[in-house]
């Protein structure tokens, strides 16, 4: 009789045990369950911000680099403006000094020759006036002085031109230097160059000329002189 008793005993133990245990059981299931389903709309607010932060970021990363872009455009274009105006003084001072160097060319230029015709002009008509101091000797002595007059007055007529055409050079080169410091080009100059080396060239042209002139009125004048003085002396 105690033995069937025991039995019982241990029979409604394990029976309590094991109703326990799948209550226990139970129980954590419906936590489980329930944590998921509190969880479930964080995670998905979580995703959802993630999404949200990499869109987003996308889209900072996007207008960082358009920004950039047209930052470094707009430096491209303020180097290439930059540089432009720096090409354009450069050339600008490259153009003065061109001007200055040519200015003072001409200038150069003109004050030699001014000085050089000028100086030959007063040492022909120093000749002019003993050859014609030398016309009039041998004239009061009866000489024939025809051919030599006619030398110097040739002699004349050239140095009347050569010293208008040392004024038009000296207007001319004038004119070159108020030219070449306004703006000009380098056919101007040159054409402006040409014009004073042709006035230069016509005054050396007709000073030669009233040289050999001269020349030819001293040669007349030996003769001359020579047979006067052959006569005065046979006279007397």
């Amino acid at each position: 009789m105690k033995h069937i008793i025991l039995k019982t005993l241990i029979a409604m133990l394990v029976l309590s045990s094991a109703g326990f245990a799948y209550a226990e059981t139970d129980t954590d299931t419906n936590v489980t369950v329930e944590t998921k389903q509190k969880l479930l709309p964080r995670l998905k607010a979580l995703i959802e911000g993630k999404k949200e932060i990499r869109t987003e970021t996308k889209a900072d990363v996007k207008a960082i680099k358009i920004e950039a872009k047209g930052e470094i455009k707009d430096r491209r274009e303020e180097a290439k403006s930059d540089i432009k105006e720096r090409k354009e003084e450069v050339k600008g001072k490259i153009e003065e000094k061109r001007i200055e160097k040519l200015r003072e060319r001409v200038e150069n230029r003109f004050e030699k020759m001014n000085a050089r015709f000028q100086a030959t002009i007063e040492r022909l008509e120093g000749l002019v006036v003993r050859v014609q101091s030398r016309i009039e000797k041998i004239k009061n002595a009866g000489g024939d002085i025809l051919v030599a007059e006619r030398y110097v007055n040739d002699a004349k007529v050239s140095l009347e031109a050569a010293k208008v055409l040392l004024i038009s050079l000296k207007t001319t080169a004038e004119a070159t230097v108020a030219l070449e410091n306004a703006t000009t080009t380098r056919a101007q100059a040159k054409v402006s160059l040409s014009a004073l080396a042709k006035i230069a060239k016509d005054i050396e042209k007709n000073l030669g000329s009233a040289r050999k002139s001269l020349e030819k009125a001293v040669g007349s004048l030996k003769g001359v002189s020579t047979t006067v003085k052959t006569e005065t002396k046979v006279q007397n």
